[in-house]
This record gives C-alpha cells, structure tokens and sequence, in this order.
C-alpha cells in the first residue's frame, strides 16, 4: 500500500479529522499521553474519552483553556490495552486482530448533539466519504439489564433503523452493549457498528462472535451515567448532561478501506515487517494463523512473532515516550512484560540478536512521528530505556536455559517425563524465565509440564507479593493510625546516626547492635515472626529498631541492605528500608527461626554495595560542581539517582551538551579522583551553612533548621568561618543526607555514559564510577580494535562483521565520547561497503545490458517471436534490460527472471508487443512461470510481474515453464 494511496492509514486519519472538523464543527483536541499519569484508576489510555474526564464529572477547571467549554472534540487518540480491565495482551499474535497498541479514532459531544447526529454522521462518513457498502453493515445496540434497572435503549433501534433494514439491527446484553471505562466512572449504553469483510450473504449470526470476518469498526457510546461503585453491586448515578464519545479502531478500519483481510496487512505494519525481515534475515511475514486446536508449526510461530513484535514495539515506543518506563510495578512491569515477550518471540524464531528489538524505534518513529512529535522528542530514550531491558533479559535467557537443562538432567530418566511445576515457577519467579517458554522447551524435548502446580504456586504468589506495588500486591508503610501506635506504646523514633560509622577504604564497619522495638506485616503488629518455610508462606515483614546502621531509602540514594539476627534465634533479610515519620521500617523476608519484640538483634550491612553506591554519590556531587566549571548557565540540580551500578543526574540547561562539553566535565570530575581530596561531612545550622557562597542545593527543597554539610576538598569548618572566600569555587559543596567516601580517589575512575533530555530545559547525565567505569573503558578500547580490523576483511564479510558490531555497541555500557566516536568509525566503514555495493551493482547492470543488446541484434528480424533471460539482479537490472532490449528489438517478447541470492526470493518481468498481445498475454505468461516456484503475478496484457519467496532454486524451473508456456501459445 503505498504512502500516497486514497486510504493508507495517514489519509484515513486525517480524512476522519477533517469530516468532523470541517464539516461538524468539531474541535481538533491532540491526544493526551498513554500514560494517564493523574489517573489512578488506570494503568493505560485505553480509550479515547479518557482525558474528557472532567467534562462528563463536572469537574472541569474553569482556568483549563483546553477542556473548559469545549462543546464538540475529535482526534486520534493513542491506546494500549494491556492489563487491567481491558487487556489484549495474550491475544496478541496469535490472530490477525488484536493489538496492545492502537490508535482510537474518535468525536465527541459534552451536552450538545446525542444519539441523533452521532448515528446520522456516522454512516454518513462511513458510506458517503469512505465509500463502504451499506449491505455489509450491522449495527448493534443494548438490549437493556435487570440488575442495572435499565430498559433496551429503542430510540438508538429506531435511528438506525432510518439507515438499515430491521435483520441487521441487533440488541445485545451488557457485556457488549455497556460500556465501561473502568470499574468506576462514566458509563452508558452503546451502539456498534460491524462490517462483514466478505459481504453479499447474512452475516447477522456472526455479529459478536470473534470471526475475523465480521468485526466491530466503530463504537457509538451514549454515556448517561457514572458509576460510582462496583461493588457489592454496580451503582449508576445520572450525569447532569448526556455526551456522545465515539470510538473507531483505526487499524481496523484501514483494513476493511484496504480490502485486505488483516490489520497486520495494511500499511500500518508492512513497514515494520520490512525492518524486522531486512535486519534479521527472516524469511518475509506471510499471514499464517494457527487453526484452533492444533499445535503451531514453525512457520506459523514465526508469522506470530512477526505480528508480537510490530506490536509490541509500537506500544513501548509510545508509552515510553509518554512517560511511562519499564520496571516492576504497576504499569511498569506491564511494559516489562511486553518487552520481553516481544524480544523472546523475536530470539527464539528470527534468531534476533541482542539490541534488535530497540533497533526498531528509529523505524516506528519515521513512520509516526510526524503525526505524534513526541515520539521524535524522545527517541533516543525509548529507543536507550528498552535495549538497557532488552540487555538484562538476553541475559536472564541465557542463565534461564542454563537452570532449565540442569533440571531436566536431574529428571528420573524412565517413569512419567513431567516437568516439575515447582521448577517452572522458580524459573518463572527467581530468573525472570517466561513459563511460556519452558512450556515450549518441555515439548520440544518430548515432556509435559505440571502447570496445575505452577499455577497454585503462582497463585500463592500473587497474595504474598512481596514487592509489587499498585497491582494488588503487598505494600509495607507505616501510615498515621501505625506511628500514633508506636509513640502511644512507648516505642522511641528510630536513631539512624550509626549509618555514618563506616570505613569506606575496607567497606566495613563494626557490628552494631540494636534492639527490635515493632514488627509490622503490613495488618497487624505482631510481638514475633517466625520462618515459615511453606511455599506460599508470607514472610515479608517490617522491624522497627531502636537505632539502625543501615542507610533508608532518601536524597536520591537507595537504601542498603544486609541482615538482621538474633543470636540463637532467627534471621531476617533487609531488602530495602524507608523512614515513616520518626520510625525507620526494614522490610524484607524472614530465612530462619524467629524474632521478636525487645530481642537484641545484630546489624550487618551489605557494605560492599554501600561502597559501590557512596562511589556514585560521591561522583555525583563531583559531577554537579563540575557542570558549573564548564557550562555558561547555572546547570542547577534538579534530581538524581544513586546505585551500586551507576549514577543519574537531572540539571536544568536550555540545549544538549556538546561533546567537548561533556568530555570536560569527565576530566574535572577525575582530575578531582585523581588529587585525592578528603571528603568531609558536618552538622551546621541552615542559616549560617548558607552562607557559604559556592553552595549547591536542589531548587525548591525544603531542609531541616540543622543541615550536613559535605564538601570535597576541605573542612567544612575552613567554609563557614570565611563562606565568601572566592577560592571554594574549585570545591563541590552542598547540603547531603548520604553516605559518602572518606576519600575522592576512592571513586577510581568517572565515565559518562549517557546525556540526553529529559524535558524541556531538563538534561540528564548518566555515568558510571569505580570498576563499572574501568569496563566501560576496556570495551571501548576492544570495540576500537575490531573496528580498526574491519579494513582487513572482504566487503561480504565486512558488512556482516559491521552489523555485528552496531548490535554490540547498543548492548555495550560506553563512555559518551567513545560511543560517538564508534559509531562514526562504524559509519564511514558502512559507507566504503555501500559504495562497493553500488559499483558493483553497476557493474552488474551494465554487462546485464550490454549482453541484451548483443542478444536482441542477433534475435531482431528473425523467426523467434519470445525470449527468457535468467539473471543475477534486482528489479531495476531486470527492467533496464527489457528496456534495452527493446529498444533494438521491440516486436519480441521478453521475459527477464532475477535471483536474489542474499533473500533467497526471485522476481520476474515480462513485456509482450502488441502484435502478440493475443496469443501471449504478459499477465498469463507471468503468472504461470512464477506459479511454479509458489509465487504469484499480476499486470496486464502488455506488462506484468511476479515474485516468489524462498525459491532461488527454483529459477531454472520458472524458466523452463516460461520457455513452454511462450511456445504453446505462439506456435
């Protein structure tokens, strides 16, 4: 389908606007992010008249230009719907109709036309401008509910019934003819259009049914209530106003404009497809489903995954760009999910490549980008944020396998070959390893799977979950009616000064010993926990101490973690701490025996990792005083982020930076490591702490009466008794809760591997410290290497070492500098390959020519009426040599079959004169050769031209069937 075409997907989009628009009165209202960031109540956009929330409650703001009274709305708004309510994420790939991303077409009315107008512009767009066949349309409506206490809606029956017949304007109950946004909020009955994709029969059986043949293209919602409550029973109260919001799946649509049979066979996916089969080789998509019941074959797999990927990069793409990001809570880990099921399905049948995946964001963003601007805004973040999940994933893969083979060594080798549940679900659970990939593994190898097992385990899972946050899971939080409960018992607020009693050279500290003062399990406050060694026992508890040495969650910096024990008595693992008030809460799970109330308990903090996370701190305060050596504006802080892996930094600065800008920064940062500068931490009264004229704070922060102070370089007592001493400038001073090194030489080495826009006028820098900055050196000087190698190979066997290359860059942490410098090496070694690629090709062409020039003069003026030339070429080499041919020649026939070696596909051209038009169609000549090798052809009597996949060995035998075919009908 070309760009250009009546009804590629950009016409009909626009054609939509403009009908509502232009003709209507509508205004044109630009979709609200996919991320509804303000909206607890969903996890995603999945649908249109999301953002119109406040207009159909009431509650719109009057200072809010947009909404406040805006009578008649259209757009094109993004959607995903995966998790919660409404969800298609299973269903993805495995027909031809379902997405998780898609775009809603869609017109609304706030208290102004209903039900009338909103039917009668409806078939009016859909047969009078998109031309559609009213026989092929069925309309339904809502055949009213008991329990809601609502009649069938017989006015919506009597409008349609003024454009279609009685047989096809069906009622339906309310699971198809109420709708609902979520289990709360506006809600109505609606109206659906379907259209029957093959036509001239009675498709009224199959309204509603998931034949791919008969589906809904547009939804008219009449939205008259608001429900207020789901449970015990729904509770509908009546808006003041009634609305209209309509809702038209473009994709859908598209493809019943396009005549085809799939949404996966317009437009909107044929130019991923492209991508995905010129990056990996495969073999190009081809449609297949896999009939219901039966087991897929590998082809069909394939074609899955073809339409699992396009999806799901189209998804990440727009959520990520709108905000969102992939994680392992709420939306996030819907996205994790999504990622990952994309890269498993584009590894285990394209054969992919780590850093495949993220490679297709350039190729959605120049596709819709114009469209949806913010997709180019943040391409390089989408396209960073999931190579970086992409990464971890190919390696929870790989460690996955691992465990999977040494399990089912371990599998008694004769007796029921069934593989353990338990053993999937700790694929599942502790390695990240999908259970739909085990399955697949299981029955590759000839064994079943006890997934009633997996499946109890993973329900016990779910009640427990430790971590997840805003999906239902376990959450630990102390909240008003808890600390009120703490003070009242006497217990006091938590002293976390110990935290700072630590040796950063040896990462060690003594032993500090508290005593537990509360244990919260999120319900009750209990005087004991003990070890419940059960698979789906909840051991996730909270201990409040008297004092703690561990680090809580605060300024940026994770928490630390470690374990707390009782001697002789039981063990618990600290996987994260966060203050509540006065009370620190340690939270993690319980590995042995039991714990209670008053016990002494022992502290031992993970200080390696407290190391590795002080690096970062430390290198962030480095990196913040060295943005205003090197930048003209003031680069004020604006957040950050520390791990034990790396660092983050939000600044505010106008533009990106350039290159000799950040590779400035890098060096005044280790020109700090390198001078070996103490690092030194003091309390000191806000008041007089601020007066220090080289301070550094976070804009609009809020800090205590009483601030530490950390400066690198020198005593903090040397700054407050002179704070305007011009020489602090060469020093990082600032307001800091952290822990931090003792010493700037302990940091070892600062690498920035990342600057990039987070928001308008917001940069952020990431960067690495320590031996995570040592590898980021070494793979660069190993990367440098194999491209300064690259002269010394062929130009077949460079391209292939040079794609090579460009995944690994992606999946490699760089420094900045050395990443742009890689990519341009790379980049001028692509060019030297296309330039021999195009000489080459010239090459070809030409002698292509030359030769049908020296046939035709032999042939011109003789007895043979018809010719077949095999060739080595693409399309064009194939039309040049008709071309020349011809012009010598032109009352022969010819017929020109060219292989593709690298695509394994061969292509056929024919021309026939005038004078044999008749007896030698070139479209039947066309058709019957290609058919041979499982192609197929098309054109008219004068031209034509086919294609077949996977049929480079059949080139002789199209040739031969040509030569046949020519000779039948000419003699």
């Amino acid at each position: 389908m070309s760009a250009d075409h009546k009804y590629c997907v950009d016409n009909v989009r626009q054609q939509f606007i403009d009908f509502f628009v232009e003709k209507q009165g509508h205004t044109f209202v630009p979709s609200s992010p996919v991320v509804p960031l303000n909206d607890p109540t969903l996890l995603f956009a999945n649908a249109g008249m999301n953002q119109y929330k406040p207009i159909f409650l009431g509650q719109v703001d009057p200072t809010d230009k947009v909404l406040y009274g805006l009578k008649r709305a259209t757009n094109s708004q993004k959607c995903i719907r995966a998790g919660g309510k409404h969800n298609d994420l299973e269903d993805v790939g495995k027909d031809v109709y379902h997405h998780t991303f898609f775009e809603m077409l869609g017109n609304w009315s706030f208290g102004d036309f209903f039900k009338q107008e909103a039917i009668d512009w409806s078939f009016e767009l859909l047969t009078k401008v998109w031309g559609m066949d009213p026989d092929r349309l069925y309309v339904t409506y809502f055949g009213g509910d008991e329990e809601l206490g609502l009649e069938p809606d017989e006015e919506a029956r009597q409008m349609w019934l003024e454009h279609l017949p009685s047989e096809r304007v069906l009622p339906f109950d309310k699971t198809d003819n109420f709708w609902e946004m979520g289990d709360i909020g506006p809600c109505g009955p609606c109206s659906e259009i379907h259209y029957d994709r093959i036509g001239g029969r009675d498709a009224s059986a199959l309204v509603n049914m998931d034949d791919p043949d008969v589906l809904e293209i547009w939804n008219l919602v009449f939205i008259q209530f608001n429900c207020t409550s789901s449970k015990p029973k729904k509770q509908l109260e009546r808006l003041p106003h009634n609305h209209i919001d309509t809702g038209m799946g473009l994709e859908r649509v598209v493809s019943c404009l396009q005549n085809v049979s799939s949404n996966y066979d317009t437009d909107i996916f044929q130019y991923i497809f492209d991508a995905i089969h010129q990056t990996t080789g495969v073999r190009q998509y081809s449609g297949l489903v896999t009939p219901a019941g039966q087991t897929p074959t590998n082809d069909e797999m394939i074609d899955m995954a073809y339409r699992v990927v396009a999806d799901h990069i189209r998804t990440l793409s727009f959520a990520l760009a709108d905000g969102a990001k992939i994680g392992n809570n709420g939306r996030d880990y819907v996205l994790k999910r999504i990622c990952r099921r994309a890269v498993r399905y584009a590894r285990q049948f394209f054969g992919a490549k780590n850093g495949f995946f993220s490679s297709l964001v350039p190729v959605i963003v120049g596709k819709l980008g114009n469209f949806f601007p913010e997709l180019k805004a943040k391409a390089e973040m989408v396209q960073g944020d999931i190579a970086e999940d992409e990464t971890a994933f190919y390696i929870t893969l790989d460690r996955g396998i691992a465990r999977f083979n040494k399990f089912v060594e371990a599998m008694p080798k004769e007796g029921d070959k069934i593989f353990s549940g338990d053993d999937a679900f700790m694929l599942s659970d502790t390695f990240g390893f999908p259970v739909d990939l085990t399955e697949l593994m299981c029955e590759e190898r000839g064994l079943g799977i006890d997934m009633a097992r997996y499946e109890e385990r993973l329900a016990a899972q779910r009640e427990q979950s430790k971590k997840v946050e805003g999906v239902g899971g376990k959450t630990l939080a102390l909240v008003a009616a808890q600390t009120a409960q703490l003070q009242e018992t006497g217990v006091p607020p938590t002293d976390s000064s110990p935290k700072y009693a630590w040796d950063a050279g040896s990462a060690s500290a003594e032993q500090h010993k508290s005593v537990i003062r509360a244990i919260w399990n999120g319900t009750d406050m209990l005087e004991t926990v003990t070890f419940d060694p059960q698979p789906e026992a909840d051991n996730y508890v909270g201990l409040v101490l008297d004092s703690t040495a561990f680090y809580y969650e605060s300024g940026g910096q994770v928490s630390d973690n470690g374990t707390i024990s009782v001697e002789g008595a039981g063990q618990f693992r600290v996987l994260e701490a966060k203050k509540f008030g006065a009370y620190i809460l340690h939270m993690g799970n319980m590995l042995s025996g039991s714990v209670g109330v008053h016990q002494e308990a022992n502290l031992d903090v993970n200080y390696h990792r407290r190391l590795e996370t002080a690096k970062n701190h430390t290198g962030t305060h480095l990196l913040n005083w060295a943005l205003r050596q090197v930048l003209p504006n003031d680069a004020d802080q604006e957040g950050s982020l520390c791990l034990p892996e790396k660092l983050r930094f939000d600044f505010s600065c106008p533009k990106a930076m350039k290159p000799d800008e950040i590779a400035k920064v890098e060096q005044f940062v280790n020109g700090a490591v390198e001078a070996a500068l103490p690092v030194e931490c003091q309390e000191a009264e806000q008041v007089k702490a601020r007066e220090i004229s080289v301070l550094r704070t976070m804009f609009n922060e809020q800090y205590p009466d009483t601030v530490r102070v950390v400066c690198v370089g020198k005593p903090v007592n040397d700054l407050l008794a002179d704070p305007s001493n011009k020489d602090w400038s060469g020093f990082s001073v600032e307001f800091c809760g952290g822990t931090h090194l003792s010493n700037s030489s302990q940091i070892g080495d600062f690498v920035i591997v990342k600057e990039e826009s987070v928001k308008k006028g917001t940069r952020r820098i990431e960067a690495v410290t320590g031996e995570y900055a040592q590898n980021a050196r070494d793979a660069s000087e190993e990367l440098n290497r194999l491209v300064l190698e690259l002269s010394s190979l062929g130009e077949a066997d460079r391209l292939v070492e040079i794609k090579s290359l460009e995944t690994r860059l992606v999946q490699t942490v760089l420094g900045a500098g050395d990443r742009a410098q890689i990519e341009g090496l790379l980049k001028a070694e692509y060019k030297k390959v296309l330039d021999w690629q195009k000489a080459q090709q010239k090459q070809a062409n030409d002698k292509a020519v030359a030769d049908a020039e020296q046939l035709a003069e032999r042939l011109k003026g003789g007895a043979q009426r018809a010719t077949v030339l095999e060739l080595d070429g693409d399309k064009a080499i194939l039309q040049n040599v008709i071309k020349a041919f011809h012009k010598i020649a032109p009352e022969i026939a010819i017929m020109t079959v060219g292989k593709n070696a690298t695509a394994n596909t061969l292509t056929v051209i024919c021309e026939t004169p005038k004078e044999l038009q008749d007896a030698l169609p070139a479209k039947d000549w066309c058709s019957e050769a290609v058919a041979v090798a499982g192609g197929k052809g098309g054109g008219k009597a004068d031209r034509a031209q086919g294609a077949a996949k996977e049929a480079c060995d059949k080139v002789e035998a199209v040739c031969e069937a040509a030569v046949m075919f020519a000779n039948n009908r000419l003699n």
